[in-house]
C-alpha cells in the first residue's frame, strides 16, 4: 500500500499530500526496527526466566575428551 501511495505521490505532484506516504513509510520502518531489536531481548529474558544459560546448550554439553 505504501509503495502505491509513493508512486501516486511521485506521478501526480499536484496532489496536496505533502509527503504523507513518505512519513507513513518511515514510521513503518521505525516500528519494524524497534520490533526486530526487541526479539533478542525477549528471548534473553525468556531464557533467564526458565533457568537456562544465555550461552546456549552447546556450552553446557561436552564431547568425549581425547588424550594422546
Amino acid at each position: 500500500m505504501l509503495i502505491v501511495l509513493s508512486g501516486v505521490d511521485a506521478l501526480v505532484p499536484q496532489l496536496p499530500t505533502h509527503g504523507i506516504s513518505q512519513r507513513l513509510s518511515m514510521v513503518t520502518i521505525a516500528v519494524w526496527l524497534i520490533a526486530a531489536a526487541g526479539v533478542p531481548v525477549a528471548q534473553r529474558l525468556r531464557s533467564r526466566d526458565s533457568g537456562t544459560s544465555s550461552s546456549g546448550p552447546a556450552a553446557s554439553t561436552r564431547g568425549p575428551e581425547v588424550t594422546a
